[in-house]
């Protein structure tokens, strides 16, 4: 049997994407649905990041699953 675990912080309330001015240097995965692809709203995080990181985003998730 194989485990892992991981301590997250989660950021929110006003001003929260600020957070994303001081990331540097970093792998990062955004995951939304497809409805947010290529948004004005989704760039606008994107652009928050420095272009040191390199961001991915994963937009095939399936918004209300039935399961």
């Amino acid at each position: 049997m194989n485990s892992w675990s991981f301590s997250t912080q989660v950021y929110s309330g006003f001003d929260s994407l600020e957070r994303l001015r001081s990331l540097q240097n970093e792998v990062i995965l955004i995951v939304c649905d497809p409805f947010l692809k290529g948004s004005d709203s989704l760039n606008y995080v994107i652009s928050l990041m420095s272009s040191s990181n390199e961001v991915h985003t994963y937009t095939e998730v399936i918004p209300d699953p039935p399961i």
